[in-house]
């Protein structure tokens, strides 16, 4: 290889080198003159263990909530038109079977509180899942209980003081089989 196609190559990669770079952070930063606060990704690690009482069960889960406004700021799909009114959510489960429920709840991690948003509700228990329970988005009406009435950016301040947990209900553990406090990040 001559030292022209070398060097010709070497241009080429550095540009697509600081090009991904800029993208990369054109993502992380809102927009200028951007109309909404840019808020967090929010997460919940779901075991038997975070229970009260705890229950022992070879189940495992992750739930992931994403204010669309966030969405829209990384480029999410069909978030760009939605408002900070949304949060989509997604709870990923292994090992689990017959839930009868998911819900968000009002409470710290060391109590047990209302549901405040029905994630999930079946007519039947399901079937064993290792994967995607669901997939959805909540908007103010979905608040029930003590937020009933009231914003997605209530059920948000509860997120940030922790004061918020995801229930994975099933038929064998009908309060609950695992549990997670939801988190930022």
């Amino acid at each position: 290889m001559n030292k022209m196609n070398l060097q010709m190559q070497k241009i080429a990669i550095f540009t697509v080198l600081v090009s991904g770079s800029i993208g990369i952070i054109s993502l992380s930063a809102p927009a200028q003159g951007s109309s909404f606060e840019v808020a967090g990704i929010y997460s919940a690690s779901l075991s038997g263990d975070a229970e009260i009482p705890s229950v022992n069960t070879p189940a495992s889960g992750k739930a992931t909530l994403e204010l669309n406004a966030q969405a829209a700021a990384l480029g999410g799909a069909a978030a760009a038109a939605s408002s900070s009114d949304q949060m989509f959510y997604e709870i990923n489960l292994q090992n689990i079977d017959e839930i009868t429920a998911a819900h968000i709840h009002m409470g710290e991690n060391d109590e047990n509180g209302p549901v405040i948003v029905t994630l999930f509700d079946p007519d039947t228990p399901t079937s064993e899942i290792n994967g995607e329970l669901v997939s959805a988005t909540i908007t103010p009406q979905n608040l029930e209980g003590p937020l009933e009435g009231r914003q997605i950016s209530d059920l948000v301040d509860l997120f940030d003081t922790g004061a918020a947990y995801v229930n994975v209900h099933t038929q064998t553990n009908p309060d609950g089989e695992i549990r997670g406090t939801i988190q930022e990040g």
